[in-house]
């Protein structure tokens, strides 16, 4: 089974289908309202939100497609984030709302159109008062520029305690006023009747990243302080919390020098971005190192030996994840295996299956690794994969490293596993 690495790479796609478990499985959705300013739905035709109470129609002429976002700081929030097709030019949709004092968007709408006249590139009409759907909003529209050849509007509202933002960018001067009149008709309502408002084919929907309020919640009391650290027993590591049992390939010893930097490389890469490091904090919020371990006899490059690290990723932190029940589910191991790779961003993973030992579910996932040895021009690849299997309310991961794929084949072949229940 092959997955699409590259839509994986900096976790877009992804995370709308971790929105889409987590808003299913929690109902926080529907009801009395949502519980996080991203709860909503989302169609073919209509976006409706759950916490704030308004649904924007989407013209039929276009084809909505889903759009990812990086984590998003604390305070603020990417409602929607979509990409319209089968129009001709490009254009996308987006809405943010931000903690704010500011009671009607004015002194936020005012704020933007300073910074781009400073920034002198693009012409620039705003703020205008606006009533919109019994709302007051505050409107700019920006023009084209040789430098950036989108034309944009955005519309700025408060509501509780949020500044809203909903704005348009197109190449398409036709659609970008068949798009603005759609939103200038949004609709308001009791956010509890925003299941029935929804309509025909949608889907819960929590935005394009993971709620940035969930995300602060595991930040502040993070369950890994909670997983059992286990213990060794000779060459054999016994996690009774989790219920199994890791007997150390022949000859390996326990790494207790783990290098935590050399970890984060090898486990989940390098952070290049504010929200790939939020994304990095979120997932060790979540997860703690159970046991690493290294073959002392091999050298690989750069004094690295060959290794396992056995990880507990806590799913509390996202109910129900979409574990795969058949092996023979390939949907819905591609699925996990897009979900995994975007969360833990672990490097290199090219490609993914999923099997069966005894009864239990793995996926496995695989790629490379480079590395650059000091005056050496010469780029080394190691091979590295994650097997990971679902014990009793975790996901427990072996990431192995290994100089070439018949080593990393031998590694798993001695590398012995035994569970309790469920």
């Amino acid at each position: 089974m092959r997955v699409n690495w590259n839509a994986v790479a900096r976790l877009r796609a992804i995370l709308w289908l971790v929105t889409l478990v987590l808003c299913a499985q929690a109902g926080v959705c529907a009801g009395a309202g949502g519980a996080y300013p991203e709860s909503g739905y989302l169609s073919e035709s209509r976006y409706t939100n759950a916490f704030f109470g308004f649904a924007v129609n989407i013209p039929p002429t276009s084809k909505v497609v889903p759009l990812g976002a990086a984590l998003e700081e604390s305070g603020n929030y990417r409602l929607l984030s979509v990409e319209m097709l089968n129009i001709g030019r490009p254009t996308d949709l987006t809405i943010t709302a931000h903690k704010s004092a500011d009671v009607d968007g004015k002194t936020a709408a005012h704020d933007v159109v300073e910074l781009l006249r400073k920034k002198q590139e693009r012409a620039v009409w705003g703020p205008k008062a606006r009533t919109i759907g019994g709302h007051k909003f505050y409107e700019i529209s920006v023009a084209s520029s040789f430098q950036n050849p989108y034309t944009e509007t955005a519309y700025f509202t408060a509501m509780k305690g949020y500044v809203v933002i909903i704005r348009v960018r197109s190449l398409d001067d036709d659609y970008m006023k068949v798009l603005t009149k759609a939103i200038e008709k949004i609709e308001f309502f009791e956010p509890s009747l925003a299941g029935e408002m929804a309509g025909d084919g949608a889907r819960p929907y929590y935005g394009p990243a993971l709620p940035t309020d969930l995300v602060d919640a595991k930040l502040a009391d993070p369950p890994s302080a909670k997983i059992d650290g286990g213990s060794l027993e000779g060459n054999i590591y016994r996690n009774n919390g989790i219920g199994f049992a890791y007997e150390l390939p022949r000859g390996w010893k326990i790494d207790k020098n783990g290098n935590e930097k050399l970890d984060n490389l090898l486990l989940r890469g390098e952070d290049s971005t504010p929200g790939d490091l939020r994304m990095h904090q979120f997932w060790n919020a979540c997860s703690k190192v159970l046991v690493r371990v290294n073959d002392p006899r091999k050298t690989m490059v750069s004094l690295l030996h060959p290794m396992v690290i056995v990880e507990a990723f806590d799913t509390a932190c996202l109910p129900e994840l979409p574990f795969p029940s058949d092996p023979k589910d390939a949907a819905g191991a591609s699925e996990f295996a897009n979900l995994f790779a975007g969360l833990s961003q672990m490097p290199g993973i090219r490609k993914a299956d999923v099997g069966e030992i005894r009864g239990r579910l793995f996926i496995e996932l695989r790629g490379v690794i480079s590395f650059e040895k000091e005056k050496d021009p010469l780029v080394r690849r190691l091979s590295n994969a994650a097997f990971v299997m679902r014990q009793r309310h975790y996901l427990l991961v072996w990431y192995m490293l290994a100089e070439n794929d018949a080593d990393l084949r031998t590694i798993r072949e001695e590398s012995k596993v035994v569970f309790g229940k469920q």
